[in-house]
């Protein structure tokens, strides 16, 4: 074999290996942001070091890998010297901004559609991101080896060196630099508006809509009513919020007398998020009236649960009966919500 021969089999033999090795670390970074992301529990700083990258290079890079895929020093042919380096500085430079037209688009359709929240935008972001990879994948190995894509390839880039012109060396630093400039703002500001939790009972009306209102005035004891708790975190933050449900007899001066539990269930909510949990509320204790009380807790239950340790506190007065001769027919029948000294259906909680 000549030695020409033998220098272009190991040109073909490299750039086999390199074909794929930034596409794969791209994957690697992906999944690892979406973990990040989607997973309770991980720590902020996680977050934000996997997160921002997700946003401003992740999907811009599989887009401009899907559009270009053969080397930058390359003709599509095969032809060229491939030693003038810089590839992987380009791809990074292009990338920046095709993130910000990916994000935008992603955002754009989920507002149209099912509105922009965390789940819907991450996977509509790694969406994008995963179809850009397959299809660069594609191109690439329908190019001839030598002129395939590589950007981790030592021939085309140093780790010594950042390579490219002077004019792409300037871009990518000062772009680099304003990222960092704006996760660490970003990181470090305080938030426009302090925390708090939304809470509020909803149930259903003859129509089937879940309405703040309309809620049932009376309760045969036993039998239970279907209501529907809903909670909205603006924490900032996951929170697992705990929900206790009392009855109560209330004396001439508005104390309780009588206390019954009659409900708690717990329920995980993301930062920004809300949930709506049904629950069968079926007090036992007879009574005209009862004060039927909902109570949220941010940080565990105490072991005497009540109003003033809540960090939400709701109640509707009820009438308990022995059995369903006197009892209401519906929700209509049914009185509204008060929140003690809050005064409105949903009570927000202070700073954490």
């Amino acid at each position: 074999m000549s030695p020409d021969a033998g220098h272009g089999g190991g040109v073909m033999s490299a750039a086999r290996r390199w074909v794929a090795s930034d596409l794969a670390l791209l994957v690697v970074l992906l999944g690892m942001a979406v973990a990040a992301l989607l997973v309770p529990g991980v720590p902020e700083p996680i977050e934000w070091a996997l997160g921002v990258p997700f946003l401003v290079l992740v999907p811009g890079y599989a887009l401009i890998s899907a559009l270009l895929p053969w080397s930058d020093d390359r003709e599509p042919t095969g032809e060229g010297d491939g030693h003038r380096g810089g590839d992987l500085l380009r791809r990074v430079t292009l990338a920046l901004p095709l993130s910000v037209i990916a994000v935008g688009a992603v955002g754009v359709l989920l507002s149209a559609t099912v509105g922009i929240r965390l789940v819907p935008a991450v996977v509509g972001i790694a969406a994008v991101t995963v179809l850009g990879v397959v299809v660069a994948l594609v191109r690439r190995v329908t190019h001839p080896p030598a002129a395939r894509a590589a950007p981790l390839r030592e021939s085309s880039t140093s780790m010594l060196r950042l390579g490219g012109t002077p004019v792409q060396t300037a871009v990518m630093i000062l772009a680099l630099v304003a990222l960092t400039t704006a996760v660490a703002f970003a990181a470090t500001a305080p938030t426009d508006q302090d925390p708090y939790t939304e809470f509020y009972v909803l149930s259903e009306n003859e129509t089937g809509d879940l309405v703040a209102d309309e809620y049932p005035a009376t309760f045969v004891a036993g039998e239970g009513h279907t209501l529907y708790f809903g909670v909205e975190n603006h924490e900032h933050r996951r929170v697992t919020y705990d929900v206790v449900v009392r009855s109560q007899a209330v004396g001439p001066d508005g104390n309780a007398t009588a206390t019954e539990r009659v409900d708690s269930f717990n329920v995980g909510v993301d930062a920004g998020e809300r949930a709506i949990v049904e629950r069968t509320v079926a007090p036992t204790e007879t009574g005209e009236p009862r004060r039927l009380q909902f109570l949220l807790f941010e940080d565990g239950v105490p072991s005497d649960p009540g109003a003033d340790g809540a960090d939400a506190a709701l109640h509707v007065w009820v009438d308990v009966t022995a059995d369903d001769s006197t009892s209401s027919t519906g929700p209509t029948e049914g009185g509204s919500i008060g929140a003690g000294s809050a005064g409105s259906e949903s009570t927000r909680t202070g700073p954490t």
